[in-house]
């Protein structure tokens, strides 16, 4: 199974310049799977010049095995599922191919549930919601409701996807008049075993502290962090937390449980050493919330 994709931008040279032969950067890639890699066609013209060619016009793009690996557009592959594949270009009579060797992920292989929180007034219903960054063999959700944090009874079900490398909003509503009330979420994969288990509390009388911000419950800074820490500025009445600081795609870098402010607001983390430049989530969790926040370092 193939896939062609002809590309219609053009590159500027002399108009007496013949293309002599054409190559790849690189001829073997080895890479994990939904990843994605920059590659670089190379054609060597009649002056001895090599010049990058990626989006000369005539040149055509052949895939093998599209189901592994994908063409987005001139310059970048993406990758789906581990297997071999080949990327082949060709112009006129010439013809060039790199190889292409995606590995499995393993740290694809897991449920990670970004935030789980509840939002609220003094009387009505109560929204809980919960989201999924990467759902890997799961097969359903439970939440649970509890007026005492020791007896819990189901409230709601609902399926989960599968396997999904995609961002899920979940939410359930709960007509309840309590006022304060716990809630226990539950993540089965396909094998029943749970994979997530965290239970959150909701105090209505919270709302009668002007400084509680039920929607912005903690805020990182500096951000960009051109350093080796960074710190987390909590609404007052946190006590206590649980920091995870993940890489993008799932590794879990950092763990740091029963974080205490100390009757400051303002917590210090010190990163890791040599962490390299990049996107990363900081996932914090205490006893009302699982929050999920994007952290770009830049050395």
């Amino acid at each position: 199974m193939t896939a062609t994709h002809e590309l219609e931008k053009t590159i500027d040279l002399p108009s007496n310049l013949t293309l002599q032969s054409i190559r790849f950067e690189e001829a073997i890639v080895e890479i994990s799977e939904k990843n994605q890699h920059r590659f670089r066609l190379l054609g060597m013209y009649s002056d001895n010049v090599e010049r990058e060619i990626n989006d000369l016009a005539g040149v055509t793009y052949t895939i093998e095995f599209p189901n592994i690996i994908a063409l987005p557009n001139f310059e970048i592959v993406t990758t789906n599922i581990p297997g071999q594949s080949k990327l082949t270009a060709s112009i006129e009579n010439l013809t060039a191919t790199v190889r292409y060797d995606v590995v499995e992920d393993i740290a694809l292989n897991q449920t990670i549930i970004a935030d789980y929180f509840a939002t609220f007034e003094q009387t009505g219903p109560i929204d809980l919601k919960w989201k999924s960054l990467l759902e890997y063999n799961s097969n359903e959700f439970t939440l649970e409701s509890s007026l005492d944090n020791i007896n819990f009874t189901q409230i709601n079900q609902q399926n989960a996807l599968g396997t999904s490398y995609d961002v899920v909003n979940y939410n359930y509503t709960d007509n309840t008049t309590e006022n304060l009330i716990y809630y226990r979420l539950k993540a089965f994969d396909t094998f029943n075993n749970i994979v997530f288990e965290e239970t959150i509390v909701v105090d209505r009388n919270a709302l009668s502290n002007p400084e509680f911000n039920i929607e912005k419950r903690f805020t990182i800074y500096p951000n960009p962090v051109l350093a080796n820490n960074f710190s987390i500025k909590l609404n007052k009445g946190i006590e206590s937390f649980s920091l995870k600081l993940f890489d993008i795609t799932g590794n879990l870098i950092l763990e740091q449980n029963n974080l205490s402010s100390n009757g400051s607001n303002d917590v210090e983390i010190q990163l890791p050493n040599k962490l390299s430049e990049g996107i990363y989530l900081v996932q914090i969790k205490t006893n009302e919330f699982v929050r999920t926040e994007k952290l770009i370092i830049q050395n």
